[in-house]
């Protein structure tokens, strides 16, 4: 009760200092500077120095089964957080005892993201559950959730639910930063480990252009709410070629590591959600990269067609918008001729928003879903045009596609009926 102890008894001997310092945070006899739930769960004792070789490898092949849906909940805390950005005055409150609670997720943040994803308040995540955020966060539908599910250490026997503890636990690996003023979250040429959200606070993209004489220049300042260092991570480039540094302090980021991030939306996120198809080429797979992390990144809304309902029609009034296929299939017509298909993984919408202005008034094609069921995601087309502002690879890749789809429609468009 008052909070003073020792480990003198020599039961204490064999306990490593990361166990020590996990009893301390949990003896606070003042509650406000005490561990919480949340923080025990994530506390580097449980989830990089479990005592034994069986818990340790439990440990790592829990990270690796379940960084799919790590990525997933990153996608979740960024979205929630771009509509909540986090005040700067609790920044600096959770500072407090920052040595050991430094790197640690907060209990609202972690229960606002378990809030999405267990949507009836049951207090456990079911695999349909996971489903349908992998499918509406990051674009993956027909993903391993059975694997996933049973990868959180501690779900129940049957490995059908997870629980609030579990949820916590695995999100222990994704890392929590404080910075000061002028300290930098990484510099040109460091390598590329992390892809970051900006959760409070301002951060300056810095550069040193020759003109410059070796002094540094603020090319863009970010601002709580948005996330940066993907273009690395998108391009597969082994180190930065920027700076950034906080500014005014303190910053607040939360890191996705570069192996969740692969897992959530690289090569694998293809294969899972049903996307690779045989004799795609570099450019489709690179555009089916990029579109995964379009979703996890953009505000969205889905529509869902049935066989026959077209998403829209000819001559229709322009609303601009960028449109990805999540499932199923769409056929492209002009004047009742089909033109071809915008299939599951790829996208349309891009020719008319990259057009320089006026912009069309009216659509000039008609798009009809030909499977079953179609699920599409709109984005507006002020979001996406801000997400070519910032993507140097996804400029490259829409343009390569208007090209092609531009190419395409004249071909098709020319050919006798």
């Amino acid at each position: 009760m008052a909070g003073t102890f020792d480990f003198e008894d020599p039961a204490w001997k064999g306990v490593s200092a990361a166990g020590r310092e996990l009893v301390k945070g949990l003896l606070r006899a003042d509650p406000e500077r005490r561990l919480t739930v949340e923080e025990l769960l994530q506390h580097r004792w449980l989830t990089s120095e479990a005592g034994s070789d069986d818990q340790k490898l439990a440990v790592r092949g829990f990270g690796a089964q379940t960084a799919r849906l790590r990525a997933a909940v990153f996608a979740t805390m960024l979205q929630q957080q771009r509509d909540n950005p986090v005040d700067k005055t609790q920044s600096r409150l959770k500072r407090r005892d920052s040595a050991l609670r430094g790197g640690m997720l907060e209990g609202d943040l972690l229960a606002r993201a378990f809030g999405a994803f267990d949507l009836g308040a049951k207090g456990y995540i079911t695999e349909a559950d996971l489903q349908r955020v992998l499918q509406r966060t990051l674009g993956l539908r027909n993903s391993d959730s059975h694997e996933m599910m049973a990868g959180v250490v501690g779900a129940d026997r049957e490995g059908r639910r997870v629980t609030y503890g579990n949820f916590v636990r695995m999100m222990g690996l994704t890392v929590k930063q404080t910075l000061a003023d002028g300290e930098y979250v990484f510099k040109k040429g460091d390598p590329v480990r992390y892809f970051y959200a900006l959760r409070s606070g301002h951060v300056d993209v810095v550069a040193r252009p020759v003109e410059a004489r070796g002094r540094e220049v603020v090319v863009n300042t970010l601002h709580a709410g948005e996330y940066f260092g993907e273009n690395a991570l998108l391009e597969g480039k082994k180190h930065r070629s920027s700076s950034l540094r906080c500014v005014g302090g303190p910053c607040e980021v939360l890191k996705l590591s570069k192996a969740d991030f692969e897992a959530g939306f690289g090569g694998d996120a293809a294969s899972a959600a049903g996307l690779k198809r045989e004799g795609s080429d570099a450019d489709g797979r690179e555009r089916r990269k990029l579109l995964s992390f379009v979703q996890m990144v953009s505000p969205k809304t889905h529509v869902t067609l049935r066989k026959g309902e077209p998403i829209f029609r000819e001559g229709d009034d322009h609303a601009p918008a960028f449109h990805i296929v999540n499932s199923g299939r769409l056929a492209v017509t002009k004047a009742g001729a089909e033109l071809g298909e915008v299939p599951a993984g790829e996208c349309f919408g891009e020719m008319t928003l990259m057009a320089p202005p006026p912009h069309e008034r009216k659509k000039k094609y008609t798009l009809t879903c030909t499977a079953e069921q179609c699920e599409i995601v709109n984005i507006d087309g002020a979001d996406f045009l801000r997400l070519l502002e910032k993507s140097r690879c996804m400029v490259r890749s829409m343009e390569r596609l208007r090209a092609e789809r531009e190419s395409q429609n004249r071909r098709a468009e020319e050919k006798p009926s």
